[in-house]
């Protein structure tokens, strides 16, 4: 998750003294005569070709929100790093809980150590208060402290960050120095007054005593050739999906109940052993990354109990048991979760990503030739002056006609407009990355350009003003055998009425997060307020005036 972040004119938040020894400022007046940034430095998001190896991270983290700067424990998140042809190094995921999709760089000293040097330009946003964007960087930095005890982070005067080989990866040379975020400016003191010094300031995040031991990507399992994979029925109080599961004499292979790291290029399979009505998969089990935190994910077993703090709120506490067990009903077809389960990101370390229970996996016993309930709920507005399109939005039904699950990867959507199959061109919706013609759109394919996608809702934009009658979508599947289903068609003026909304208000954000005038020029998102009191949220390009 990307923390918002103070402008060094603002004045800081301290840690707690309960959390560190003395107070912490993310901001302090401290100036050190250091090497400022080249202004022609830029972001890097792509890295050339080279070898790759994943790392698992462990280190001491300092995290800001608003409540202050906090320090957390870090285990098992996920670095990559690529070794290009010229021999400099790329890393992945600078910092573990400051989510960035930018790259720093290093290189290999003659004893095999590794340098880290700053600063690096990493990550900008911008500040609409003062109307500048505001660039952070990644740089050596170590702590001091003043005379009233409160401590921060400068630069280092070499500017450079060691790790150091060890028997499976790498550790800080010096364990007290962060690998901070910091910006170049005009300081501020504690109190958030402008110094007249310039120097790097310390943002509140940064890593410490870091260590990278070598990880394998993916865990290697996979059902054996000539396994059946089915999709069965995943449920749980949040979500009921589609997984898959293989037998193979007495073991099952499971792909799917960490809900996070879904899909087979990260080989999310796990093995369990079927004796005696139940399904046992031992704790510690790798499963693969999950990406959307950038973590290691492995199988425990939990016992699940609930407290309450003094302000009523309820937190989940685990337990670690030593294998995860579901009761297992053969001629039903089904799994039932005993206990409950936890990810975790070690392999021998009850380190939590996330709690399930109360989950059941079974069979749905499918008639393959059931064909898709048709979409609901279209809505068209033939024409909006601001995005330059007319819109169709609508939810896709994810069920069959008998109530069936069914497996979104082949699942599809087609429009009709005046009767005639309209057809989606590379040239004229290029943001869709066809490679070809096309007439049905795959469930999963958006944009945030042409197409808006949550869950089931989907907002399609065409380039061109709708008839306000003569709208309509169709759900298509290809169903296990390769055979093409079609749900009834839902027509606009007869399921749904057309709508001309009455705006209440309008807004734009620049993908950071923050709020911008109609003049800003580049990507924005758009939020829309009705008075009907619906909100609808698009991001868009926007020209500026």
């Amino acid at each position: 998750m990307t923390k918002a972040l103070l402008l060094t004119t603002m004045a800081s938040l301290a840690l707690s003294a309960m959390a560190m020894p003395q107070e912490f400022a993310p901001l302090h007046n401290v100036c050190r005569e250091v090497t400022p940034p080249d202004a022609d430095d830029e972001i890097i998001y792509e890295v050339p070709d080279g070898e790759l190896t994943y790392f698992s991270r462990n280190c001491m983290e300092f995290a800001y929100d608003w409540e202050g700067v906090h320090r957390n424990e870090i285990k098992g998140s996920v670095v990559r790093q690529v070794k290009a042809e010229d021999g400099t190094l790329y890393f992945s995921n600078p910092l573990a809980d400051f989510t960035m999709h930018s790259w720093v760089k290093g290189s290999y000293e003659a004893d095999g150590s590794i340098v880290i040097e700053g600063p690096q330009f990493v990550y900008e946003e911008y500040d609409d208060w003062n109307e500048i964007w505001v660039n952070f960087y990644i740089l050596p930095m170590k702590q001091v402290v003043d005379e009233s005890g409160i401590a921060t982070y400068v630069a280092t005067d070499d500017m450079k960050y060691v790790l150091k080989k060890t028997d499976n990866g790498y550790e800080a040379a010096d364990p007290e120095m962060l690998l901070g975020l910091a910006s170049y400016g005009e300081l501020a003191d504690a109190q958030g007054k402008p110094t007249g010094e310039t120097g790097y300031s310390w943002r509140g995040f940064g890593e410490y005593n870091i260590q990278l031991t070598t990880r394998e990507a993916s865990n290697g399992v996979t059902p054996p050739a000539g396994a059946a994979i089915d999709k069965w029925i995943y449920q749980d109080p949040i979500e009921t999906t589609l997984i898959d599961v293989a037998f193979d004499g007495d073991d099952i292979y499971l792909l799917g109940i960490d809900r996070g790291t879904e899909g087979d290029w990260v080989n999310g399979w796990v093995k369990g052993h079927v004796s005696d009505g139940k399904v046992t998969i031992p704790s510690g089990t790798y499963i693969g990354i999950n990406e959307s935190i950038a973590y290691y994910s492995y199988l425990w077993g939990a016992k699940i109990e609930y407290e309450y703090d003094d302000e009523g709120n309820e937190n989940a506490i685990g337990t670690p048991l030593e294998e995860v067990v579901f009761d297992y009903n053969a001629e039903d077809r089904k799994l039932t979760l005993r206990d409950g389960y936890a990810t975790c990101s070690m392999p021998e370390d009850f380190y939590v990503l996330t709690f399930y229970e109360d989950v059941s996996i079974y069979s749905q016993n499918r008639n393959v030739d059931t064909p898709p309930a048709k979409p609901f709920d279209l809505e068209v507005e033939p024409w909006n002056d601001y995005f330059g399109a007319g819109i169709m939005r609508f939810r896709i039904a994810t069920v069959d006609t008998d109530g069936c699950l069914l497996d979104t990867d082949r699942l599809y959507y087609r429009f009709y407009i005046n009767g005639e199959l309209f057809t989606f061109t590379p040239s004229e919706y290029p943001y869709l990355e066809l490679t070809e013609d096309t007439v049905n759109l795959p469930y999963d394919l958006y944009d945030n350009w042409d197409i808006y996608s949550y869950y089931n809702y989907r907002a399609v934009y065409f380039h061109f003003e709708l008839p306000a009658e003569g709208c309509e979508v169709q759900s298509m599947y290809i169903n296990e055998e390769g055979k093409e289903l079609f749900s009834e068609i839902t027509s606009s003026g007869v399921e749904t009425t057309v709508i001309q909304p009455e705006e209440t208000s309008r807004a734009y954000y620049n993908l950071q997060g923050q709020r911008v005038d109609e003049t800003y020029s580049g990507p924005v998102v758009c939020r829309i307020v009705y008075s009907d009191g619906s909100v609808k949220t698009v991001k868009r390009m926007r020209a500026g005036s």
